[in-house]
């Protein structure tokens, strides 16, 4: 597309070309309706004088009568190759979804082979790792964001994580066959849960990643705003304690014309990456613990935060989040304890969160996020899945790290994406503005949320100040 983004999903496995392809197929099936008509018009016309009749007619009758001839032959051509080109571009339609479709399954037994045999031969392999480690570690800062912002690194980076699990498992001896009945493809066992939830066991040996109870420590009010207005808008609301400081949550709510409360939610990326941060339940445990499944100190942290703002399970609300907010939010989702009517989702490890396609989804990715990548496969492909290659042409000199996880990228692919005339992506923006159409603004409210070492203490107690 003209603006670099790619949107798939919405019940489809493929990308934005299949759609296209549709789309062809149907303005050249309404051009066969066209020209039949148009044809059949001509034909009456031309059947208004027999031969015998322009025998004493001047010679441009005649020719006009040969032109006539000619001009329903052509127009007969032309719905001919009209209808033979619409029905080969929905055949290749199709066509493109089953390749797309054995590819990925391919691809997929191939990572899990690979990942068995690497598993077994980890200490043949590891030099090398720790030379490729070396090597990226010695480049310039300009030459490594470009490395680690290549959309073949990222994608290399997303295959191998689906093959961690295989790796572990083959590691611990069990043969690749027991390993795929175990996992995702047979008992749904292993995946990138599996894989996570090793390297937290691991790392709980050195006193890292330890989960704790979290409580609400603070609260502020926000000054009122109308209803987000599109995704720029939406995004925008996510806090960001990372660069600020402060709350990592925020909660408004609003009152329907019936009288029903809804609210919409937002859940902020990671703040601190110390595994042995005690205070702050953003942080690098709670991105494993994400992986793993519930209970992570941020899950924890929404829940508190949701029930201090006097939301219960049944309460209609709608969830955004960045980075690891986009993982909680979709864990939340996922866990099925609450009424969830929206979700969106901006460069989060998402892919192996199985999300219930009941809920209207909005996933966006980054072709050259790592973030999003160590996700995995994106496996929810009944969402509206919108990706873009965000660093591309860049120079990298002065760059952040992971420029393509920036948020200040995703607010251009946001922006982009409220510019867009995509009937999917533009169904899916509807669906969520309309979560809150036409009710009243109650209140919003900013949520800091700390860790407590007492693991008996409240997870929903509020310590104002």
């Amino acid at each position: 597309m003209p603006d670099g983004l790619i949107v798939s999903g919405g019940g489809e496995t493929t990308s934005v070309v299949t759609e296209e392809l549709m789309a062809a197929a149907i303005r050249l099936e309404s051009l066969t309706r066209e020209t039949t008509a148009l044809r059949v018009e001509l034909g009456a016309l031309d059947g208004l004088l027999t031969a015998g009749e322009l025998r004493g007619a001047p010679a441009d009758a005649k020719r006009a009568e040969v032109d006539l001839d000619r001009a329903v032959m052509f127009l007969y051509q032309a719905e001919m190759q009209a209808q033979a080109f619409s029905w080969a571009l929905s055949q290749a339609s199709d066509g493109y979804s089953a390749v797309e479709f054995g590819a990925r399954s391919l691809l997929g037994g191939l990572v899990d082979g690979m990942g068995s045999v690497v598993g077994m031969l980890a200490p043949l392999f590891l030099p090398h790792a720790a030379v490729m480690a070396a090597t990226v570690g010695s480049l310039s800062d300009a030459d490594r964001n470009r490395l680690l912002s290549d959309p073949r690194v990222v994608a290399a980076v997303r295959t191998g994580v689906m093959g961690m699990d295989d790796a572990v498992l083959g590691r611990a001896g069990i043969p690749g066959p027991i390993a795929h009945l175990l996992g995702e493809q047979g008992l749904g066992l292993t995946g990138v849960p599996l894989a996570a939830g090793a390297i937290g066991a691991l790392g709980r040996l050195t006193g890292a990643f330890e989960p704790t109870a979290v409580r609400v420590s603070g609260t502020q009010a926000l000054p009122a705003a109308p209803a987000p207005a599109g995704f720029v808008d939406r995004l925008s609301r996510v806090p960001d304690p990372e660069s600020t400081g402060g709350p990592q949550v925020t909660i408004e709510k609003y009152q329907m014309p019936d009288g029903e409360i809804r609210a919409e939610i937002y859940v902020a990326g990671t703040v601190d990456f110390d595994p042995w941060v005690e205070g702050e339940p953003w942080d690098m445990g709670s991105n494993i613990l994400n992986s793993v499944g519930e209970g992570s100190g941020s899950y924890q942290g929404v829940v508190a935060a949701m029930r201090e703002a006097g939301l219960e399970a049944d309460t209609p609300v709608q969830f955004t989040g960045y980075s690891q907010g986009a993982a909680t939010a979709a864990r939340l989702v996922s866990s099925d304890d609450f009424d969830v009517r929206g979700l969106v989702t901006f460069g989060g490890p998402t892919g192996q969160i199985p999300l219930p396609e009941s809920v209207p989804t909005v996933i966006v990715e980054h072709t050259d996020d790592l973030v999003a990548a160590l996700g995995g496969t994106q496996e929810n492909t009944h969402a509206v899945i919108v990706q873009r290659y965000a660093t591309e042409g860049m120079d990298f000199e002065g760059s952040p790290l992971m420029p393509g996880h920036r948020v200040e990228g995703y607010l251009e692919t946001a922006r982009l994406m409220d510019a867009e005339q995509n009937a999917t992506l533009a169904g899916a923006a509807a669906s969520v503005a309309g979560f809150t159409e036409g009710g009243v603004l109650v209140s919003r409210t900013a949520y800091e949320l700390e860790r407590v070492s007492d693991s008996s203490s409240s997870t929903v107690e509020a310590a104002h100040r």
